[in-house]
């Protein structure tokens, strides 16, 4: 039995992915442009801080540095930040192009931000062990996930 197959946007007739019994997602007949999906309750809830260290991370803040550019083959997803269980994954649509597609990691970090502000109306704590629910970004082409459950 398949739990989740596609959530229809009923007035807009359009259709978005979300996991399906075996784990996978299936493609998006059309992309809705930067839109934030809050609550998602069929991922593993992260936690607070992580979040806010990633986000430093991606900009630059921090001692280490992310990958500048971050590649992601299309129609695949690369995680770009784990830390404490908490995974940052950019995934691309199957049809991007080039077929390994550069994301800059500060954009990645603000889309995290930004859909974190969206979804709880602050920014997330520093050194929080408060747990969220999963929460994602959808924008042209890709999208950005923030879950827990990682073994990082």
């Amino acid at each position: 039995m398949q739990f989740f197959t596609a959530v229809v946007l009923g007035a807009a007739g359009l259709a978005a992915a979300v996991p399906t019994s075996s784990g996978q997602s299936k493609p998006l007949e059309k992309r809705i442009a930067d839109s934030s999906n809050c609550g998602l309750d069929m991922y593993w809830s992260p936690t607070q801080g992580p979040i806010h260290d990633a986000i430093s991370y991606l900009h630059g803040d921090s001692d280490n540095e992310p990958p500048n550019p971050f590649y992601v083959n299309a129609g695949e997803c690369g995680l770009i930040s784990c830390s404490y269980g908490t995974g940052i994954k950019v995934c691309a649509d199957k049809d991007l192009s080039p077929a390994r597609y550069p994301f800059d990691p500060a954009l990645i970090g603000d889309y995290v931000k930004d859909t974190y502000t969206d979804c709880y109306d602050s920014s997330p704590s520093s050194g929080s062990g408060n747990t969220i629910r999963a929460y994602q970004r959808w924008a042209e082409g890709f999208n950005v996930l923030v879950e827990g459950g990682h073994d990082c």
